[in-house]
Parts: structure tokens; sequence; C-alpha cells
């Protein structure tokens, strides 16, 4: 009896260590499953881009209206983010529209959207009141027009001229006017004659018709001046700093979603990323989002834009906009209050954008 006890306890025992065994065994990965989920909602979660057949993938996508301000070259890092899924794969379903500038901002403000990009000429709205907008990130500091003649042969001849321009305070002018007060200190409509359009579209057959003596536009209709005879004056592009377009949201969105924020920049790097390394699929978002041009159009529009955009702002290019405006109020604002730089200095300080190619410059940091 007494030997008969002792094996039913050693059985026992046995059994016993079994189960502790399978009990731990089983646990193991549920203790996996459940730290990779807590990293899944972590800010290093974001940190590379999301399979979606991957386990990542259970990181829940954030609902985000974006908009474009404009069909050109400025928007190639966006369509190629749109074009190959990049927001996506960072998390983000986006929502896309292309809105006029003033459209744009007007549509931050009500909560229609979310982040754009948007020129510099943004400051007026802010400047009126609407201190709860702000620059997140870079898009272009130079502004990407050519001053076009069929008859002046160098830029001091444009004294005295006719010069048509999409809108009187629109980016295009403010180029215009910013350069040629800088250069040869000639103000617009005491040295000449700033002739406003209702878009950029209508500059290029008033030059053609001889309305006018000179023209702003930019790819690809100054290809198509060309093809009528009228060549490039300058190239403003080469001249001085402007801020062309940079990325807007509000501080109440980015207080409340700083998480949608960083998605959002980080697919729109990796499409700038994407354009700079691959041309061909660049040209391929041009073609495909800027109807009416021909591959050659398409290229030159990439050539043109590609090396002058970053993700970097610097407040410098955002002064011309307080000079040449009609709102008195934007003389005085205080530009430098709109720039919020944490979120690109979150991505920098994880080594996203330098993994992307890019270099953080922020302007008096110490």
């Amino acid at each position: 009896m007494k030997q008969n006890g002792f094996k039913v306890l050693l059985i026992g025992i046995f059994f016993g260590v079994l189960l502790f065994l399978g009990g731990c065994a089983g646990g193991h990965p549920a203790a996996k499953a459940g730290s990779g989920s807590a990293a899944s909602n972590g800010s290093n979660a974001s940190a590379s881009p999301i399979n979606p057949g991957s386990q990542a993938a259970s990181v829940e996508s954030i609902n985000l209206s974006i908009f474009s301000v404009s069909v050109s070259g400025l928007e190639i890092p966006t369509w190629v983010a749109l074009d190959n899924n990049l927001f996506q794969q960072y998390g983000i379903k986006p929502k896309w529209n292309t809105l006029p500038p003033p459209t744009g901002v007007q549509a931050l403000l009500s909560k229609d959207a979310q982040i754009g990009a948007v020129p510099g000429s943004a400051i007026s709205a802010y400047a009126s009141g609407s201190k709860d907008l702000i620059f997140v990130a870079g898009n272009n500091d130079k502004p990407v027009y050519k001053i076009m003649t069929n008859k002046l042969t160098k830029p001091e001849d444009l004294r005295g001229k006719k010069i048509g321009v999409s809108g009187k305070f629109a980016p295009p002018a403010v180029a215009l006017m910013n350069y040629l007060e800088k250069q040869y200190m000639m103000k617009p409509d005491v040295d000449y004659k700033l002739v406003p359009f209702q878009t950029i579209s209508d500059v290029l057959p008033a030059l053609d018709k001889g309305l006018i003596d000179a023209g702003v536009l930019s790819s690809p209709l100054d290809l198509k001046a060309e093809k009528q005879g009228a060549k490039v004056l300058v190239d403003l592009a080469k001249t001085f700093d402007e801020a062309h377009a940079y990325m807007m949201t509000t501080r109440t969105f980015a207080k409340e979603n700083p998480e949608a924020v960083l998605r959002f920049l980080k697919a729109y790097a990796a499409g700038l990323e994407m354009a700079k390394k691959n041309p061909d699929i660049a040209v391929a978002s041009i073609l495909k989002h800027q109807t009416g041009i021909t591959a050659e159009e398409a290229k030159i529009t990439y050539e043109d834009y590609i090396h002058l955009q970053d993700i970097n702002m610097t407040p410098e290019a955002l002064k011309p906009y307080q000079i040449y405006t009609d709102n008195p109020k934007t003389n005085s604002a205080n530009i430098e209050d709109m720039f919020d730089y944490s979120y690109l200095q979150q991505l920098d300080k994880s080594g996203f954008l330098k993994e992307h190619g890019f270099t953080l410059k922020i302007p008096n940091a110490k």
C-alpha cells in the first residue's frame, strides 16, 4: 500500500510539472503578443512604413483630409505619396482635394481640412487674427517662375513696361516685385506697370498677342511660350528666397492629433525622397495629375522643381509677403510665431529624417 501510494504521489507530481510547463509555454507567446501590441501604439510604431500584410498593420489608421493649392510641380511630393500608397504605409487614410490658396486656409480654419500646402501669402490671414495657423514643414523656398518676353533683351528693359502676372499679390507677382526692387530699385506701378490676370494661363496669350511686354510664367507654360517665340529674361528661381509653399495645419489640430501630423510628415518626406531618387516615378505622377502636358513637358517640370524642394522652413522666405500685400496688418506680424519645428525635430531625433536623406535646419538654433 505504501509503495502504491508513493507511486501515485510520483505520478501526480509528474503530471503537475507537465501542466506547469505547459502553462508557461502557452503563456510565452501571449506575453510576446501583448508586448508587440503595446509597441504598436507607441511613438516608435510609425518609425517605419506599415506593411498592410504584417502584424504592424494592426496600428489603427488615421483619417486625414489633406489638400493641395495648385496643379503644378509644387505638388510632386504629395502626388508621389498618393500614387504610391505612402500615406497608407504610414498609417494615414488620405482624403485629398485641390483647393485655391484662400480656400485652403479657410478649410483649415473651418476644420474641413487638416493639413496642406499653402503659399506664403497665408500670413495675411494670420496677421488678421487667425493665430491658430502654423507651418510645420517646408516645400519650396524659391519662386519657380520665369520672366518671359518676346522683345526685351535685358532685365533693365522692364522699366516702364507692362508685365503680366496672375493676381496682384499672388506668389508670381510677389517674386517679380521682390526681384525688381532688390535688384534694380524698381517699384510696381511707379517704375513699371503690373498687369494682373485671373490665372497664370491667361498671361501666355496676352504675351503672345503683345498686350504686355513681359509675363511671369511657370512650367510648362514657359515651354509653350518658347514655342511661340518668347525667351526667358530672368529665371526667378535663381534669385531671392520666397516661401513658394509650406505645409500648414492649425495649432489646435496638431495639439490634439500629434500622431496624425507626424505620420503625414513621414509620408510627405518619403514621397519627396522617392521623387528625388526616382525621376520616372515622379514624372509619371506629374503626367497623371497635370493633364494636358507631354512627357517632355512633365520631365522639364520635374527638373525645374525637384532640386528646390525640401522639408526645411525659413522665416526669411516669408518676408516678401509682408512687403507686397494689400493687408497693412501683415507688415507688423511676428511671422516667426507661425513656425512650429517640433514635429520635424521629433523626426530628426528619431533618425527618420537622416534615414530618408534630409538634414534638419532650424534658423537661429542654439
